[in-house]
């Protein structure tokens, strides 16, 4: 079955269970029998860490024990995040300067961006760091079966729905007020997290919630596009002494990219939460009560 609350769970606490086992299973598989290709490998372990994430942030005010699983996935996703990282720095690199007119001195930062990469990725015992992410996420699968709600209606993601969306709307208002790229990741976090509340309610109306969902994703991709390349520049400026030519115009075609990125997103997220908190949470507690009848 899919990332989605099913009308025949039966209640809240029992979809939570079901979900949560599935994508573990999944997980498992993946990491038991990787891609040869082990970014590949790592990019789908981490949506997995993703999803499970977000399922416990919509229960997080009704599951006690959130706070120690949340931390728990969070740990092991850090760990993929640094292997992700080696690689996505030099695709970021490509694809910012694919269209510069002067390519003068480009070749030599990215061959340092590549050796960065390299020797990042020497570090990494690969088959040590999927055992250790098939322990972990083993263990919480044991878990699962204790996993208790407070609630078990709609009552029991009313609150974790609700705040997740307050917090999206404060950090896009965080983000338009600093406009640091920490803001703007901070953003990031808090849409993604409130595209898996909209991916675990769609089953209740696809028809109304499937274009959101699908708005959620730009905007984390926006998103995701101005963070690399915040990122790309952090690590040439650290990497790189003085201010060649190169390293400047790399900068300036960051800064134009990022600049566009961030209006892009602004324009979509100020359309995305439009609506209040409660107002949006009575909307979706409608939906369920329509699926459920």
């Amino acid at each position: 079955m899919s990332f989605a609350f099913e009308p025949d769970d039966g209640n809240v606490e029992r979809g939570l269970r079901r979900i949560a086992v599935e994508q573990i299973d999944k997980a498992l598989l993946e990491a038991s029998a990787p891609q040869a290709d082990f970014d590949a490998t790592v990019h789908q372990l981490r949506r997995r860490c993703k999803n499970l994430r977000g399922l416990l942030q919509i229960v997080r005010p009704q599951l006690k024990s959130f706070r120690a699983e949340d931390g728990a996935i969070r740990g092991i996703a850090a760990r993929l995040s640094q292997a992700r990282d080696a690689a996505v720095m030099v695709a970021t690199f490509d694809s910012l300067v694919a269209e510069a007119r002067d390519a003068r001195g480009l070749e030599q930062l990215r061959d340092m961006l590549t050796e960065r990469s390299r020797g990042l990725t020497l570090q990494i015992d690969e088959q040590a760091l999927l055992r250790e992410f098939c322990a972990a996420v083993l263990a919480m699968r044991e878990r699962v079966g204790g996993w208790r709600l407070k609630r078990k209606k709609f009552g029991a993601i009313a609150g974790g729905v609700e705040d997740t969306y307050r917090r999206m709307r404060q950090s896009m208002r965080d983000a338009a007020e600093d406009g640091s790229p920490e803001t703007l990741h901070a953003w990031r976090k808090q849409a993604k997290y409130h595209r898996h509340h909209m991916l675990l309610l769609r089953r209740h109306a696809p028809d109304m919630l499937d274009g959101r969902i699908k708005l959620l994703a730009e905007l984390a991709d926006l998103l995701g596009r101005h963070h690399d390349l915040a990122a790309l520049v952090e690590v040439l400026s650290g990497r790189v002494a003085g201010a060649p030519a190169a390293l400047n115009l790399v900068m300036e075609l960051a800064n134009e990219r990022q600049d566009g990125f961030g209006e892009q997103a602004f324009a979509l997220g100020r359309q995305i939460a439009a609506e209040k908190p409660g107002a949006l949470t009575e909307r979706l507690q409608r939906y369920w009560a329509l699926a459920d009848a």
